[in-house]
């Protein structure tokens, strides 16, 4: 295991297969709703206290779980409450953010149909829009996801009929290092010319 503090918010957890293992936890299967999976998650939170000293009781967190390394996972752990935007959401619920005067909105989709289905009512919708699109491998099937970049994404939210509308924070970063890109610019063209 090996345990990262990223800034005095975010944690970072790698778990090897071994790791999983022990703890009983799988990508696929992974539910915080059970005693099994929230004892092996505040037992990993206890070690990365006593070995950062981030303490991950003392505000509610955020933990997103990404496949990593073979058969092994990477945790992100956020504390949220303290940390709120201007209309008082939580950056959990964040599904639009503005980076370099931009703004970005990202969607996934189960099937690459979905994905195409998307880009092609995205095209119809007119507005000019950069977007890009990748592929993640994950233990029960890939995940496609479309990023757009516009003045107003919002507009866009007609793309949830296809698949859904997921947090911006991270998610090119996520893309970029776990993704396959199967179009780098102008996805939403290129995707909807081919269904």
């Amino acid at each position: 295991m090996d345990i990262k503090l990223r800034d005095k918010r975010t944690l970072i957890v790698e778990l090897t297969s071994e790791d999983m293992k022990k703890y009983e936890l799988t990508c696929v299967s992974m539910d915080y709703g059970t005693t099994e999976t929230k004892r092996a998650i505040w037992e990993i939170l206890n070690t990365a206290k006593h070995e950062t000293g981030f303490d991950g009781c003392q505000s509610p967190i955020c933990i997103r779980m990404y496949p990593h390394g073979d058969g092994g996972c990477r945790l992100t752990v956020t504390k949220t409450e303290r940390y709120r935007n201007d209309d008082n959401m939580s950056y959990l619920n964040e599904t639009v953010t503005t980076i370099n005067g931009q703004k970005t909105a990202a969607y996934e989709f189960s099937t690459l149909k979905e994905l195409m289905l998307a880009c092609k009512t995205a095209k119809n919708i007119g507005d000019k829009t950069d977007s890009a699109a990748y592929s993640v491998k994950c233990g029960n099937g890939d995940k496609y996801y479309l990023i757009l970049k516009c003045d107003s994404p919002s507009q866009y939210i007609i793309l949830s009929e296809f698949g859904r509308k997921c947090q911006t924070r991270h998610i090119e970063e996520y893309l970029y290092e776990y993704g396959d890109c199967l179009c780098k610019n102008d996805a939403v063209r290129i995707l909807s010319d081919l269904i």
